[in-house]
């Protein structure tokens, strides 16, 4: 069985949320082509990261995760800390449950959100759709990393991903040759580490 190089992803588990901390985001995701039923709500707290933009080369570790699923009629309501977050969705086109959206999956990205204690924010009507990764959608702060995964045999491990910590920020799944690039903002110290499935927020 192929293993990969490097060491055991740590995962990211919030701690009990303190009463009167909270406020709540609520609103419908739709998609023209798609009903989006099912899809999970992930929320990006700006103060610890960038977040994905719509059709980027990069992702990270949500920093809440909505517990419940979108409804049949694209009806999400969460509960989260109050702050700024990006709010995004993705409709998972392969048997994967986490990480970066996959070309021809349909992803929701919200416009920054203002989360106020005790509030309840109301996004209306967001739309998803189709994901076509495009580098001219990166700030100019974030750097790219490359390089290759091999197995315990010097082979190119295909089917794994590279997270960058601190940020949790995401690789797409390596291809035959074991070849990955993950984007990173600029000025910080990172430690690298593969995995072969995702597991936790990843």
């Amino acid at each position: 069985m192929k293993k990969a190089l490097l060491a055991v992803l740590m995962v990211l588990i919030p701690g009990h949320l303190p009463a009167g901390n909270t406020g709540s985001v609520s609103g419908v995701i739709t998609d023209n082509e798609i009903s989006m039923e099912g899809c999970k709500v992930c929320f990006f707290d700006e103060k610890k990261g960038p977040a994905p933009a719509r059709d980027s080369l990069w992702w990270r570790i949500p920093d809440q995760e909505y517990d419940g699923r979108v409804g049949a009629d694209g009806h999400f309501e969460a509960e989260v800390p109050a702050g700024d977050y990006v709010v995004a969705s993705v409709k998972r086109n392969t048997g994967q449950k986490y990480g970066p959206p996959l070309e021809g999956e349909h992803v929701f990205i919200s416009r920054k959100l203002n989360v106020k204690e005790g509030m309840k924010t109301d996004i209306g009507i967001g739309q998803a759709r189709v994901h076509k990764a495009n580098k001219d959608n990166e700030p100019e702060s974030l750097s790219k990393i490359e390089g290759r995964l091999v197995d315990v045999q010097g082979n190119p491990f295909k089917g794994g991903f590279v997270i960058a910590r601190p940020g949790g920020y995401l690789s797409k799944r390596t291809g035959d040759d074991g070849k990955f690039s993950l984007y990173l903002p600029e000025g910080g110290t990172y430690r690298l580490v593969a995995r072969n499935r995702y597991s936790g927020y990843a």
